[in-house]
């Protein structure tokens, strides 16, 4: 089996958004910054557009989008950037007390995990979940 070379994958996505958060060698806060992220995004977008995004990642970061998901579960109504940042925070459920200090560290992780999503998902996929987005959201990814 190739799992090594699935983990290899992950772990270079991880690394990647710790290199874009400013903390290369934080690769912990950079799992608990990930998730809270894409659980965020999961919990706005459609299942089926969730579906869609996941295909396209690797098998890890697949792990931490999934983890804990009820695909049955309404996605959340998200009107403006605030809300989603509050969601963002939310989703860290205490994990990332050390993670987020205030509104400005949640823009900066979640400018951070889109643009890695961005490297590592095609931009038809990007548009789609864009096109659902507030304005104001759209402008960070």
């Amino acid at each position: 089996m190739y799992f090594h070379k699935f983990a290899q994958k992950g772990s270079a996505f991880i690394k990647e958004v710790a290199t874009e958060l400013g903390y290369p060698d934080d690769l912990s806060r950079a799992v608990r910054v990930t998730k809270a992220v894409l659980h965020a995004l999961r919990d706005r977008i459609s299942p089926a557009e969730s579906v869609q995004l996941i295909a396209q990642l690797p098998l890890y970061i697949k792990a931490l989008y999934v983890d804990g998901w009820r695909i049955t579960d309404r996605h959340t109504k998200v009107r403006n950037l605030a809300d989603f940042l509050a969601l963002v925070d939310r989703r860290g459920a205490g994990a990332t007390d050390r993670d987020f200090y205030n509104e400005v560290d949640i823009r900066h992780a979640v400018t951070a995990v889109f643009n890695v999503l961005k490297r590592h998902v095609s931009e038809g996929e990007i548009e789609d979940i864009r096109q659902g987005m507030p304005r104001q959201l759209v402008d960070l990814f």
